[in-house]
């Protein structure tokens, strides 16, 4: 299920505005407010930043830095104006915090009823410096909030879900136009849709090369599609914008209206049409570039009716044109909606362009607000049949057996779940004759009625995977169906990480709630035996009778040689946390997350249980098993990812891991460790050298209050990985600086005194970096920071925080690594 937000702004004259919520969830306040815009200021602002780069250098006035300084203060500013009023943004919050803590998606929908505001590249709305359209817990579309706008959207119109997708993809090249790499951009496609393992919908491409008005017509006709996506030229007309055909005498350009073809879609029911061309959607300079009579095809095909528009809204290059094809379809095969697939497009481009380019803010979605962005039939009817199997709710009976487990937290209606509750109220009657630990009580503002009925109309997506469909498995590793961060205000993230797995918009319900409601009801009255459940309520309050203490004194439930029970955990952890013992929490927390990464638990077991106690805590302890769980998702972005969409994955992770770890506290050593790899891991070097070099502090201050002050080896082995970090992160100082002077034209051409400072400064790093380097011999004599010791944890406790080290952070002290040692035998020699 996905949880909507729809906003309308509609104009009320002389740059005054009416903001209103149209289609929220359950429990989200309606608002509306009016605001006064810079609407002409923000267009101008706008307009540099989102033309044509090759345009701007030819007419000399391209600065690259200064457009995109511009575009992200344009993206701040309309994200303000949006959310600043009292009513709107309270809306705003409360439907994250609701979406969040279902575990649900978030659909934010913006309807425009004014052609300046369509304008706007609403693209670019961001939050601290995070654009909107590229979180992966949210996805965003635009919407014409008209009347007059033709509904045409039909579920019955889609294929079942066993039926392939059908792809029209026109490639319009006339020879009097600027030659695209369209067959180039067509032949992807259909090499993408050949890999059948990684395909949950099945897609058929049907090229039409070169066709005129009459050839296009009979092929949407006669074929039963569900996608037309356009491969060339289109530009602004009278009657709904314009798109290049080719003429089939003459092989010149033949011109097909927008409202022409609007009719054909809307007849021949296509659900989404893709316009990989320039000029197909609304830019911030349409109205100095075209008179009153003209319009583009966005507004031919959505005022029609069409469900589903994907535009650019300005020209984009050859390359760029591929990779959005490839990554858009590399999405939707996977089961994903249409606007999540769009959104995971976004962050592609922004990990295989840079974020400085603008092209990833350049397509435009158009849905229409009923329309919820999945191309068959099937996926609405699995939503039910897999939601059950889906959940991973919070077991709180470590003696419950499955099949009861399963009954117990079986999807209820509101009605039955009463029902059920009241019976068994009934049906106890004797009260227990053995202690049982205090019930905890509902939360004020905890769901414990499943609002699914009353949200049936309002399903979508989820913008970065979330739940996989267990029929057809990724090969990519399978994560928690963890929520993924909002931004709130109390700073705790709410987060880790979905990655590539095949979307449905069945996400975790509130069964956990339920399941605490019936074990309250038990434990209030006391009985130990219904329905043939009281040897397992005898064998469960035995189990609590007598609780083990978390404290260093007792041996832990997790057998260094046996399984973890992640039951007993989640149990005795609970009540650590009830008591206030965070630190005992973190021991134990820590320890079954070690034996998850040994292989000792089924896959992620240990992460989706703990994930609830940790996931809204303000608790640094906590923090730090919050961070740890969303780093050890990088570890499973499968090697078959795109390259820069595994980059920007664990970019992502990285980032949300170190929110978390900013939150410890300063004097926790290992925290300072992870915070310095996640400062790494997010390019910031300077932060890594602050936190290493301050864990190596606290370590000297513990080894100056241990019983044997200067002994030899590390008080805490744990800080080998800090010297580590130090040597790999100095080094690469170093070299940068060295790269820049060979590189760089403009550094090859500064005065020689200029040169001198980043060579000293270079020399300065590369010296500290061999002393660490020395130091780290020392004190590892077995040679645990090895990179070849590094890449796996074994039972030996040594290897068991060997987790820090990624792939990517494991290549780069590979490196670094062996480049020191090469350096120091040649020395020696």
């Amino acid at each position: 299920m996905t949880q909507e937000f729809h906003l309308s702004i509609t104009s009320l004259g002389s740059d005054r505005y009416l903001i209103r919520t149209e289609d929220t969830a359950m429990g989200v306040p309606i608002a509306e407010t009016q605001v006064e815009w810079p609407v002409e200021s923000w267009l101008q602002l706008a307009q540099p930043a989102m033309d044509d780069p090759l345009v701007e250098l030819l007419k000399g006035q391209s600065n690259l830095d200064e457009e995109t300084s511009n575009l992200h203060k344009l993206g701040g500013q309309l994200y303000k104006a949006l959310f600043q009023e009292g009513a709107i943004s309270e809306s705003w919050l409360k439907a994250q915090g609701i979406a969040q803590n279902r575990h649900e998606m978030l659909r934010f929908r913006l309807g425009l009823k004014e052609s300046r505001l369509q304008r706007l590249p609403w693209e670019v709305l961001h939050n601290n410096g995070r654009p909107l359209t590229t979180r992966s817990d949210l996805t965003f579309n635009r919407y014409v909030a008209n009347l007059l706008v033709d509904q045409t959207f039909k579920v019955e119109d889609l294929p079942a879900e066993n039926v392939p997708i059908q792809v029209l993809m026109v490639i319009a090249s006339p020879h009097d136009q600027d030659h695209l790499k369209l067959l180039q951009e067509s032949k992807h496609i259909k090499d993408l849709f050949n890999e059948a393992d990684e395909a949950i919908f099945p897609i058929e491409l049907h090229v039409l090369k070169q066709p005129d008005r009459s050839e296009l017509a009979r092929a949407l006709e006669q074929g039963n599609y569900q996608i037309l996506h356009y491969a060339g030229h289109s530009d602004f007309g009278e009657s709904g914008g314009d798109l290049s055909l080719v003429n089939r005498h003459t092989g010149l350009t033949e011109k097909l209206s927008g409202e022409d073809l609007a009719g054909l879609l809307v007849n021949n029911h296509i659900a989404l049409t893709v316009f990989n061309s320039c000029r197909s959607g609304h830019t911030t300079g349409d109205d100095a570039e075209m008179d009153w009579r003209q319009q583009n095809l966005v507004q031919a095909l959505v005022n029609r009716g069409v469900p589903g528009v994907i535009a650019m809204a300005e020209r984009i290059p050859d390359e760029v044109a591929i990779a959005f094809t490839q990554l858009f379809y590399r999405n939707l095969v996977k089961g994903y909606p249409i606007d999540l697939s769009l959104s995971r497009t976004r962050q592609g481009l922004v990990s295989a362009f840079g974020s400085n380019q603008h092209y990833w803010a350049l397509p435009i979605l158009y849905l229409q607000p009923e329309f919820d962005g999945y191309l068959t039939k099937g996926d609405r009817e699995t939503e039910a049949s897999t939601t059950e199997d889906l959940e991973s709710p919070l077991k709180v009976s470590v003696s419950t057996p499955a099949d009861l487990a399963e009954e117990a937290i079986a999807p209820l209606t509101p009605q039955e779940e009463d029902d059920k509750v009241a019976r068994l109220v009934e049906e106890l009657s004797k009260p227990s004759t053995v202690p049982e630990d205090p019930p905890m009580p509902a939360g004020q503002d905890e769901v414990l009625v499943n609002g699914a009925s009353e949200r049936s109309g309002m399903a979508i997506y989820n913008t970065l995977p979330e739940v996989p469909i267990p029929a057809a498995e990724s090969p990519e590793t399978t994560l928690p169906s963890h929520p993924r961060p909002l931004s709130s205000s109390n700073g705790a993230q709410n987060p880790p990480p979905s990655s590539d797995q095949p979307f449905t918009r069945s996400t975790q319900s509130r069964e956990p709630e339920k399941l605490s409601l019936i074990w309250f009801t038990l434990g209030l009255i006391g009985v130990v035996g219904v329905i043939g459940l009281g040897a397992l309520a005898l064998n469960w309050a035995r189990g609590l009778s007598d609780p083990p203490s978390i404290g260093s004194s007792q041996s832990s439930p997790l057998s260094p040689s046996g399984s973890v029970d992640v039951d007993t955990v989640l149990r005795q952890a609970e009540q650590a946390i009830q008591q206030q013992r965070y630190s005992d929490a973190r021991e134990e927390f820590e320890f079954a997350l070690t034996q998850e990464l040994l292989g000792k638990t089924e896959p992620n077991a240990v992460s989706d249980a703990i994930w609830p106690l940790v996931s809204e805590t303000s608790q640094p302890e906590l923090l730090y098993i919050q961070g740890r769980i969303i780093w050890q998702q990088m570890a499973l972005l499968g090697e078959d990812v795109v390259s820069y969409d595994r980059d920007f994955q664990e970019r992502e992770l990285a980032q949300q891991a170190r929110e978390a770890w900013l939150q410890t506290s300063e004097t926790f050593l290992k925290g300072r460790i992870a915070q310095g790899f996640a400062d790494y891991a997010t390019g910031d070097f300077d932060g890594a050298i602050s936190n290493w070099e301050a864990a190596l502090a606290l370590h000297d201050e513990q080894r100056q209050r241990s019983a044997d002050p200067d002994a030899s080896t590390p008080a805490d082995p744990v800080v080998l990985h800090a010297y580590a970090g130090l040597v790999m992160v100095r080094t690469n100082v170093a070299q940068l600086n060295l790269d820049g002077l060979a590189e760089d034209a403009r550094l090859a051409e500064a005065p020689a005194e200029e040169q001198e400072i980043l060579q000293d400064e270079s020399n300065r790093e590369l010296a500290i970096a061999q002393e660490l380097f020395l130091r780290l011999q020392e004190l590892d004599p077995d040679e645990q920071m090895s990179p070849s010791q590094l890449q796996g944890i074994s039972q030996s406790q040594e290897t068991w925080d060997n987790w820090f080290w990624t792939d990517s952070l494991l290549n780069d002290w590979r490196q670094v690594y062996r480049e020191w040692e090469t350096q120091l035998d040649d020395s020696a020699s």
